[in-house]
């Protein structure tokens, strides 16, 4: 609790379609991707549960830096237990980012999709006379 997410990037967070954990795999930080994700995802729930509701992504980066291969495969294993996708990328060299892309625009067209259809609901209401 309060690793420093800080709310108003939390509140940011409710308005997005789908969330993309970007996670450092290298190992330059000294830090346990699996520790990294779970720490964010549990934040998220605390801030507000249904933001796990949410469709997410688990972006393995820095892969053109991996020093340890097994980083990688426990972020792998992490994720398919808790049935997100992975993908492995670089961000640096731009390596897996359009595989992420493509992974995450399914998630952001039917937000769109459903964004527009509740536009046309409202403007589907009764008719109001309004003076001129």
């Amino acid at each position: 609790e309060g690793h420093g997410l800080g709310h108003q990037f939390l509140r940011h967070v409710e308005r997005t379609a789908v969330l993309v954990h970007v996670v450092d795999v290298s190992g330059a930080s000294g830090r346990d991707p699996v520790e990294d994700l779970d720490t964010v995802r549990r934040e998220l729930g605390l801030f507000h549960p249904g933001l796990l509701d949410k469709p997410q992504l688990v972006a393995a980066n820095k892969i053109d830096a991996l020093d340890d291969p097994a980083r990688l495969e426990a972020l792998r294993a992490r994720a398919a237990a808790l049935g997100l996708p992975c993908l492995a990328i670089s961000a640096a060299a731009g390596s897996g980012v359009p595989a992420l892309l493509e992974a995450a625009w399914p998630h952001v067209a039917a937000a769109r999709a459903a964004a527009i259809e509740l536009a046309a609901a409202d403007d589907d209401g009764p008719a109001v006379d309004r003076p001129r």
